[in-house]
């Protein structure tokens, strides 16, 4: 019972300093909202208004039809 007690006390004080290390936001962008639109370039390429709405911030010519380049 003894060892229970100090094994759960000893997993306690090791493990729970480990959950906060990445409560913090990893990056912070400000990023204007510009337009929304139904196409998933990705997913759905060429296929205008046939994906699920999407909101887009910071680029103004994201479409169906946008590439990496």
């Amino acid at each position: 019972m003894k060892r229970t007690t100090l094994y759960t006390a000893l997993a306690s004080a090791l493990l729970l300093p480990s959950l906060y290390a990445h409560a913090g936001p990893q990056a912070h962008v400000v990023c204007a909202y510009n337009h929304t639109l139904g196409d998933d370039a990705i997913m759905m390429f060429g296929k205008v208004n046939q994906a699920m709405w999407h909101d887009f911030f910071g680029n103004t010519r994201t479409d169906a039809y946008s590439s990496y380049d």
